[in-house]
């Protein structure tokens, strides 16, 4: 995952000391390979697939090389459309007044699974399948709601919202 330190150690079957290289293609860039353990390590800055060549040599008459590949992702990530605030995760609605906002996440590796813990105002579903959060708040307050999401690859993040409904205008009228 870019940002996510990364080691992966190479092996031989002989015990003899060797020095290691990249022969063909890239590491990832962030990445570098220890000349003398074989160290995959470091911190990965940029997604994509990354195919390369290890050789290892104990001397002139003595290597062996493996072809590998790496696939660096991006960090999975949680974003709420409008009129979820992208600073505060807050948004604001009032009661009765249609509601719509898309909670989807990215990065990581999809399909996504998504849960939900605390509590939305009545009247709005979240459905965990697309991220569409809808309705029409039928309760003025405050509301505080945790979507988690997990990736294929058992990368997670979370998502802390909160839905302020004020009470509904109404103009009252005395008689005169």
């Amino acid at each position: 995952t870019v940002g996510t330190p990364y080691a992966l150690p190479m092996t031989a079957n002989l015990p003899d000391a060797k020095v290691w290289s990249i022969s063909a293609g890239a590491l990832p860039p962030g990445l570098i390979i220890g000349a003398s353990d074989g160290m995959i390590s470091g911190t990965p800055t940029t997604a994509g697939s990354y195919s390369f060549t290890v050789l290892a040599v104990i001397d002139a008459s003595t290597s062996d090389t493996k072809a590998l590949g790496i696939t660096v992702r991006e960090p999975l990530a949680i974003a709420a459309s409008e009129p979820f605030e992208t600073e505060s995760g807050i948004a604001r609605t009032e009661v009765g007044v249609k509601f719509a906002s898309t909670l989807l996440p990215s990065g990581g590796l999809a399909p996504y699974t998504m849960t939900l813990a605390g509590i939305l105002p009545d009247g709005l579903d979240l459905d965990l399948a697309t991220g569409f959060l809808s309705g029409r708040a039928e309760v003025a307050g405050t509301y505080r709601f945790t979507l988690a999401a997990a990736d294929a690859e058992g990368r997670t993040d979370t998502y802390a919202g909160r839905i302020t409904v004020a009470p509904r205008l109404a103009i009252a009228t005395k008689r005169l």
